[in-house]
């Protein structure tokens, strides 16, 4: 069995599972390479291969390391140029080793040091040492004193390191401004996303954070993971987290989540002006109309004949699937339908119209994409989910998310930065007093395979 097992297990790896529309997507790819090694499998158990797999790629259960970076001079002088110096990796650095990179303020310059760092000490208040494996060393003077820095350094030699997100916000906070994201800087912030861990959302999930800076976090995040093509999986996982805690119908998909604003994201992104049409074309109708009923029956005839993109389907697939998994009785997957499509899509769209008047005719609608229980709205309700179950239904195209430009994802993670700036004691101090929410990804996702290989087992 063991020789059968690693003949195949090369065709499993983490960039696949994170490039996956759904663990049932995933699953299809991988029964198929079942059926085409048949051979291979005469003698192992495909529920043996499932749970081997996670063990035999440590990686999954790795965080990314973290970084340390601040802003210094070489020299004393008032003269000598200010440089941001980081301390991190290169993509193509297979031994993750230690690298220096030093960023001139002034000319724009970026120095590597290819001795990876071994050791950084303490000279003064206000000065660090920087030692190499090639035994030179550095010297960096800064305008703050350094303790907290140099405590931190320590602290990313030894177990358990600091998250790579904590290593970020606290390099943040001991800076007089927020960094610019120069070359290096860049690349490890988009490196630790890339990593297949999805610590980094995890341990924000929960974060008492405001509003704006919600919308902040969501908007890098998708298009972080929309750039690697892991899009997908990132709300999916979401969506299979969310529905893991209890919640009332009227309450689905209200709240101020990371879920939430995500969702707003993509469709402010990559459906900017699908609901908007929708819209526009029902208030040009409704105008000759005055009854509710016919209101309502305009209503649901538009939307019966509407053309949806291949993305908004996948969304409300996936939000009704999860839902109905997590609460198979009751009317909680309508709701977790309507509340992203009608209330997070159409209904801005809607209460937007600059004619009051118009608004104001259209307020039936609004209360029944609330599914309303009053009586007046129950054959309408009714004939709301039958759509709502055929816009859920699997999508069989392909699902993509275009890739942002590198112009809208530097501003992001800059953005990104500048919010870890404001927000840096409140950040740390959730980050350290709590672990990070929801099962890890890799567990999530190997359980629903799990649940799916159950049906092929004899087969």
């Amino acid at each position: 069995m063991e020789k059968s097992y690693n003949q195949i297990k090369d065709l499993f790896f983490p960039d696949l599972i994170m490039s996956s529309v759904t663990a049932k997507s995933f699953f299809k790819i991988y029964k198929g390479l079942i059926d085409e090694s048949r051979s291979l499998f005469t003698d192992i158990p495909i529920q043996f291969v499932i749970s081997r797999f996670i063990t035999d790629f440590p990686i999954i259960m790795q965080r990314f390391p973290p970084i340390l970076f601040f802003s210094a001079k070489t020299a004393k002088s008032s003269k000598a140029p200010q440089q941001i110096v980081l301390i991190g990796y290169e993509d193509e650095d297979q031994n993750r080793n230690m690298q220096l990179f030093s960023y001139n303020c002034d000319t724009n310059e970026i120095i590597k040091h290819n001795s990876c760092v071994v050791s950084i000490i303490q000279e003064t208040e206000n000065s660090v040492l920087i030692g190499f494996l090639n035994s030179s060393t550095i010297v960096y003077h800064l305008a703050k004193p350094v303790q907290n820095i140099c405590e931190f350094a320590r602290r990313m030699f030894v177990s358990p390191k600091p998250s790579f997100l904590e290593s970020v916000i606290s390099c943040i906070k001991n800076m007089e401004s927020v960094p610019s994201l120069f070359g290096s800087f860049y690349e490890n912030i988009i490196l630790a996303f890339r990593h297949c861990s999805l610590d980094i959302p995890r341990q924000i999930l929960s974060a008492p954070l405001d509003s704006v800076s919600k919308r902040i976090i969501a908007r890098a995040f998708v298009r972080i993971y929309a750039e690697n093509s892991s899009l997908c999986f990132y709300i999916t996982y979401l969506i299979a987290q969310y529905f893991k805690a209890p919640v009332l119908p009227t309450e689905i998909l209200r709240g101020d989540t990371l879920l939430t604003n995500s969702l707003s994201v993509i469709r402010d992104e990559f459906s900017p002006r699908f609901f908007q049409m929708f819209a526009d074309s029902i208030f040009r109708k409704v105008q000759g109309i005055d009854t509710t009923q016919a209101i309502l029956r305009l209503f649901l005839d538009e939307l019966a004949s509407l053309t949806i993109p291949g993305s908004l389907r996948w969304l409300c697939h996936v939000l009704y699937e999860e839902a109905k998994k997590a609460f198979p009785d009751g009317d909680i997957a309508y709701y977790a339908v309507s509340g992203f499509f009608f209330l997070r899509g159409l209904g801005p769209s809607l209460a937007a119209h600059e004619d009051v008047q118009l608004r104001k005719k259209c307020s039936p609608i609004n209360t029944l994409i609330n599914l309303s229980p009053k009586e007046e709205f129950k054959p309408y309700v009714d004939e709301l989910k039958n759509i709502i179950k055929g816009i859920s239904l699997e999508v069989d195209m392909p699902v993509i998310f275009y890739r942002p430009n590198q112009e809208q994802l530097q501003e992001s993670i800059q953005d990104l930065m500048n919010m870890f700036y404001e927000q840096s004691d409140s950040l740390l101090k959730h980050i350290k007093e709590n672990e990070p929410v929801g099962q890890h990804p890799y567990h999530w996702f190997v359980s629903q395979m799990t649940d799916l290989s159950k049906n092929i087992e004899d087969k």
